[in-house]
């Protein structure tokens, strides 16, 4: 009989940008922070912002804005002083 379970899991599991801007939100350290290419950022950005709108911290209420998180506030501080922070500002 052939063994199976986990660890054929785990081999076919392949990291994307899209799966590091998603792990990002909660687990923020710089083995996760968006690559440097912009088509990975995209990607990456796709992730994050799923993540935030799965679990957001604060949620984003419009009718009072003044309440709540936007994905463009919670990257601004998560990513403060991070030299792609623009570019992927830029994209929402």
């Amino acid at each position: 009989m052939a063994a199976s379970g986990v660890a054929d899991i785990a081999i076919g599991f392949e990291w994307t940008p899209f799966a590091h801007g998603y792990v990002f939100w909660e687990y923020p350290g710089p083995e996760h922070h968006p690559p440097t290419d912009e088509a990975g950022q995209r990607e990456w950005l796709e992730g994050f912002r799923q993540a935030h709108a799965e679990y957001p911290d604060q949620p984003h209420d419009p009718d009072h804005p003044e309440n709540g998180e936007t994905a463009a506030d919670a990257l601004g501080r998560m990513l403060a002083g991070n030299p792609r922070l623009p570019a992927l500002l830029a994209m929402l």
